[in-house]
């Protein structure tokens, strides 16, 4: 079988091919496991032309200009020449480019679209969805939570086609926390961990309420914030200089290599996401492949992956949230992180994904 994988968004500032595939690892990570059994190309637009094999999976990289690509003529053209059985299309932002997919590649093509934190459109551009949208075969999504929305807004008439599937994954493993523990050199006591941008969305915010007022049962806890853009590091440094207990106990590390995030993950106890919206969660997946303990909003997307394995609260509740990490002191995290091990191995790793994805 021959499976595309393409966008229609170039991403001009990357320039170089491996820098790409990196970025976009969780989920080249999926390509390359179909690619074991199945013949795979990915069209990616960078600042870049030229043809690059990776792991099994054979990249087209062009430059057809910037920004969103409204009418590819020659990205449909390349796609049309490859002759394949599904093009899998990365956003559900593209209605007019998927009338245009479908007049070339046919009937007997199989088109999926795969949501990635797209949310519904309003007005003419939900209309133009519905045109579009019945030209695709198949809808993934991460979570049917996530599905629903799009169902109820209009912009997709049939619920059958959506598909419950993650999106990507990862390569890390849990290893030896007392080692990372000690070359990282934390102190004892509980260790969490929170990575994401400092935004309204990923609200570092609401997690601090809840965590200064823990600490007052657990004094000892410590809680380790990496992140890239920093929006509300300023009201974060407030909150920390009139709190001398949280101040000692909340770190600010800022960006840490994302080759490196295993060693952080694999040495911390627990991981807090406060997010009231995502569409994978990637970080979280990760995570949980370390063994570290999910305490996370209850959203759609964190649920489908945690199941009953975690902690979870109301989206902007800092005293449920206090309430959970409360909760935390009384489990036995050894046995706990197993199960959380146990439930990435099952669920959400690359083997499995790919396999879903022809069942």
């Amino acid at each position: 079988m021959r499976i595309i994988s393409l966008t229609y968004i170039n991403s001009a500032e990357f320039d170089q091919p491996p820098d790409w595939i990196r970025r976009l690892y969780a989920f080249t990570g999926v390509w390359e496991e179909i690619g074991k059994q199945h013949e795979v190309f990915c069209i990616e637009q960078i600042n870049y032309t030229g043809d690059y094999i990776h792991n099994g999976v054979q990249y087209y990289f062009r430059n057809y200009g910037k920004g969103v690509n409204r009418f590819p003529l020659r990205l449909h053209k390349l796609v049309k020449k490859i002759k394949p059985d599904i093009v899998l299309v990365r956003g559900l932002h593209f209605p007019l480019q998927l009338i245009q997919l479908r007049m070339t590649v046919g009937n007997n093509v199989k088109i999926i679209c795969e949501h990635h934190a797209d949310r519904p459109s309003i007005g003419w551009k939900k209309s133009l969805n519905r045109i579009a949208f019945r030209r695709v075969n198949i809808f993934h999504f991460t979570s049917a939570g996530n599905a629903e929305e799009w169902i109820r807004s209009g912009n997709i008439t049939d619920a059958s086609k959506c598909k419950e599937i993650q999106a990507g994954s990862t390569y890390f493993s849990g290893y030896n926390k007392q080692k990372n523990r000690q070359e990282l050199q934390w102190r004892d006591g509980l260790h969490f961990i929170w990575t994401g941008r400092l935004d309204a969305n990923k609200d570092p915010l609401t997690v601090l309420k809840a965590f200064a007022k823990f600490l007052l049962v657990e004094p000892s806890a410590h809680l380790h914030m990496i992140y890239l853009d920093d929006p509300l590091l300023p009201e974060i440094k407030k909150m920390l200089e009139v709190d001398e207990l949280l101040a000692k106990a909340v770190l600010l590390h800022g960006k840490i290599p994302h080759e490196q995030l295993q060693r952080w993950y694999s040495a911390a106890d627990f991981y807090i996401s406060a997010s009231h919206y995502e569409s994978g969660g990637i970080a979280l997946i990760e995570a949980m492949a370390c063994g570290c303990i999910p305490v996370v909003t209850a959203i759609p997307s964190s649920m489908t992956a945690v199941g009953e394995n975690g902690f979870y609260f109301k989206p902007g509740d800092a005293d449920d949230l206090y309430e959970k990490l409360v909760e935390t002191k009384s489990v036995l995290i050894d046995d706990f992180s197993k199960k959380v091990k146990d439930r990435f191995r099952r669920e959400l790793s690359f083997e499995v994904i790919a396999r879903r994805f022809f069942e």
